[in-house]
This record gives C-alpha cells, structure tokens and sequence, in this order.
C-alpha cells in the first residue's frame, strides 16, 4: 500500500462533540436516537479535548490538512458552545487562519456569526424532513442491472475526515452505526488510520458488475435508500 504523505485535500475535519441533541425526540428519521447508533463502534470512550486538540495538530502540522473544522454530525453542537469556543480558542492560538464552520438547529447568535467563518442553520420548522438514512442498516442494494452502471462516491478520500463522539473514524456521514470505520483515534495508530481511510475511500467506484458487488454493503444500500447522498456520478 502506498504511504499516505498528507491531508491537503481534504475539504472538511468533522468532530461529534457530543452525542445529544435537543430536537431527538421529534425527529424519527434521524439515526441520532437510533438503537443501533455506534452498533459497531468502540463506545468505551468520549471525546475529550485534548484528544480533539492533538488529533487536529496531527492532521493540520504532521499531514497537512488545510481544510475546514466542523462540529457537526447528528447531535446539536450549540448545547456544548462554549466548550467549542475553548477549543477554537486553543486552535487559533496555534494557526490563527484555521477556518471554523458550525452545522446548528439554532438560529445564529452574534457571537456564532462572528466567531465561525461558516454556519449552517437547519430550520426544522420550515426545511424538508431527513432522508432515508436509517433504512440502510439493512439491505444489499439494488441488482446491478438497476443501477448506474459506473460510478463513484463522491463522499469518498477528499471530502472528509469523520470523528463521532467516541473517537470512530468513519467513512462518512452515513456510517453513523460504524460498520465501515476504519478504527478508533483513542486506541489505534492514526497513520495506519489514515492508510485505511485512503483505501477504502479510494474504492469507493465501480465499473462493470463485479467492482459493484465489491462495494460496501452500506454504500449500496445507501445508493438504494439515500440516492442523494451518496453523490455517485461518471467515471
């Protein structure tokens, strides 16, 4: 396998700070109260923000990341802010230019406007309801011949580098119960980590029947149930 040099591709560094959110209970589609959540993922620890520190100066100073820390994934960030502002705090007194975005079900405050350089303000009262992501902890996907008979995922090496709240790094935003991570950022080498990543993410496409079938069977079910997700397109 080759060696992976660095990160300067990637468009988005994606921590869970936590694991809860204030809006869980209204929303059934949303895998965040989901029973299998973290279903094959390493639970045993949460993170912590020294962990969250030091993974973004290996990411950013040992592997050249140049993109973008969000908080985000399928809790609400803001009930935990101003322990995000002490870590950007901490983060811009290493490199001032880190860009910060936020993904929230609040309206944005003053302080969020001017202390993030992106925000994404979900209005669940008059946006459209989630996807279908919770239907692909089962199924195979559809037969190839129903399918896109070549394609890739563009959610695969050089979208994001995804971090849930126990420390799981994920293949994407749908791998919410874990079954395609790559390891744990508590426990295992984050090169070897990383080589995993780049491996299984850069598989991620297909070309006749057989490279089909060699995909995930998260990624075809996520193909069937979430079309608009899983951002497949031409070779």
């Amino acid at each position: 396998m080759q060696t992976v040099n660095n990160l300067n591709i990637m468009r988005y560094l994606t921590f869970e700070i936590s694991r809860t959110c204030d809006m869980s209970h209204i929303h059934d589609m949303c895998p965040v109260s989901h029973p299998e959540r973290y279903k094959f993922g390493d639970t045993s620890n949460s993170l912590t923000d020294e962990i969250i520190i030091n993974f973004w100066k290996w990411c950013r100073f040992n592997k050249a990341f140049r993109g973008i820390v969000m908080w985000s994934y399928y809790n609400e960030p803001t009930l935990v802010i101003d322990r995000i502002y002490g870590l950007m705090d901490v983060i811009k007194a290493c490199d001032p230019d880190q860009p910060f975005r936020l993904l929230t079900n609040k309206p944005p405050t003053p302080e969020m406007k001017e202390r993030f350089d992106l925000i994404k303000f979900t209005n669940y009262a008059k946006d459209p309801p989630m996807d279908e992501r919770r239907k692909t902890v089962s199924g195979e996907g559809k037969p190839y011949s129903q399918v896109q008979r070549a394609g890739w995922c563009g959610r695969g090496f050089g979208w994001e580098v995804l971090i849930d709240n126990h420390g799981n790094w994920n293949l994407c935003c749908n791998d919410w119960r874990c079954e395609e991570s790559v390891g744990n950022i508590f426990k295992d080498d984050w090169v070897r980590l990383l080589q995993k990543f780049e491996s299984k993410a850069r598989a991620l496409r297909w070309d006749d029947e057989e490279s089909y079938l060699r995909l995930p069977r998260l990624c075809r079910a996520c193909m069937d149930f979430t079309p608009a997700l899983h951002r497949s397109g031409g070779i």
